[in-house]
């Protein structure tokens, strides 16, 4: 019901409900509640309750965190319509309505009028103060606002259907309305409606509950000119309405420690995540890193070997033993040719290691005449590639038979 309401402004309570009390002459109460919850944007009647006559029942059906609106009619309240000037205060509007009393004794309410009138309604300070008393002693001190009579009506009018309107005037269970312009311009003291119900929304809503509807309602639509000059209703609606901040403070504490706290998570997690994928990534690169070390030191190992052996230059070994052929008279013989030599790193060690030794030749053989040899030798010496050519060893036992000879040629 009541989707056509805009919650523009709306408070942060989700539910208020309206308690009409009305005054009967032999001191006891007549209640009538009726709560309201917001849904979306839509208002519905969470409970209507007619006819209680305690505040112990009253204090089982609401939700003493939720604000209550007070609706106070019956015996004691006195309304009229007057005209107000630009200066008048409340002690004023006081007198005209009731010459010569004191303005410390009764609460006011006004509530203005399309012209230049308004209807004042005063209540006894000490009928006030016993009610809410009342109301403290059943722990109901959840009280957003207090009403004296029907005006609150006010805000529920515009809502209701244009057929409610008897001839231009509302009825409640116990006040006839004269409304004009959706304004309240006369009422009169009624027990009798024509009406048992009305229709508001989607739902029907009784006659004796109507007011404390009214009351519920104001608390969505706006509160205005409620009952003013009543110490400790003020004192009760101001230490509610800390209350509520006091809440309001409290639970937006929480969740801005819990949300910091799921913040927090959140990018310790990431932090976490990414931390593990960088260590997992970290090993990775750490055992890449140890194998390329590895790697490169067989590698630095076998190159060193190659270049130490020549393995790494392009192979002479053809071309020198076709030059040292060549001239080669036919007296003298070759019986060994080592090109590159194998040799021992270290000749007081046994098989320790070798190596190639690549600036060296080796030759052995014999000959018939020295001289041949040695021309020989003079020819080969004068090669650009040929460094030192040196006769280790020369032997010849007599003249009939070959000399023996050992030569080691130096490269380049």
């Amino acid at each position: 019901m009541l989707n056509k309401i805009r919650f523009d402004n709306i408070l942060k309570s989700k539910s208020s409900a309206g308690l009409e009390v009305i005054l009967l002459p032999d001191g006891s109460y007549q209640l009538h509640l009726i709560i309201l919850k917001k849904q979306q944007s839509t208002l519905v009647i969470e409970k209507q309750i007619a006819q209680l006559t305690s505040f112990s029942e009253v204090q089982q059906h609401i939700d003493l965190k939720a604000p209550l609106i007070l609706i106070i009619n019956g015996k004691g309240i006195v309304h009229r319509k007057l005209h107000r000037n630009e200066n008048d205060t409340t002690a004023t509007l006081l007198g005209k309505l009731l010459p010569n009393a004191n303005i410390e004794e009764f609460a006011l309410q006004e509530t203005a009028l399309l012209s230049d009138e308004v209807f004042v309604s005063v209540i006894r300070i000490s009928v006030l103060n016993e009610l809410i008393q009342e109301l403290i002693n059943h722990k109901i001190t959840n009280l957003s606002a207090c009403f004296l009579g029907p005006f609150v009506l006010t805000n529920l009018l515009p809502l209701l259907e244009s057929n409610v309107l008897d001839n231009g005037y509302f009825y409640t269970a116990n006040f006839r309305l004269q409304i004009q312009q959706e304004q309240i311009v006369m009422v009169e003291a009624s027990t009798t409606a024509p009406m048992e119900q009305y229709r508001i929304g989607n739902d029907l809503l009784s006659v004796e509950l109507t007011i404390a509807f009214a009351g519920a309602l104001s608390y969505f639509m706006g509160i205005h000119n409620d009952v003013a000059n009543a110490n400790l209703l003020d004192q009760l609606k101001e230490d509610f309405q800390q209350k509520q901040k006091f809440e309001f403070r409290g639970w937006a504490l929480l969740i801005s420690t819990f949300s910091i706290l799921i913040i927090n998570y959140l990018v310790f997690n990431n932090y976490w995540t990414n931390n593990k994928e960088m260590n997992a990534q970290l090993e990775l690169t750490q055992v890449a890193s140890q194998r390329y070390d590895k790697l490169k030191s067989d590698y630095d190992q076998k190159r060193l070997f190659l270049e130490q052996n020549g393995m790494l230059e392009n192979s002479r070994t053809s071309y020198y033993a076709d030059r040292l052929a060549k001239e080669l008279p036919a007296t003298v013989q070759f019986t060994g040719l080592n090109i590159h030599p194998l040799k021992k790193k270290n000749p007081n060690e046994e098989d320790k290691g070798y190596f190639f030794e690549t600036k060296l030749i080796q030759i052995s053989g014999n000959c018939k005449r020295n001289t041949e040899l040695n021309e020989w030798m003079k020819k080969m010496k004068k090669e650009n590639w040929v460094q030192d050519l040196t006769l280790l060893n020369y032997r010849q036992d007599n003249k009939d038979e070959n000399g023996i000879f050992l030569i080691e040629i130096k490269l380049k």
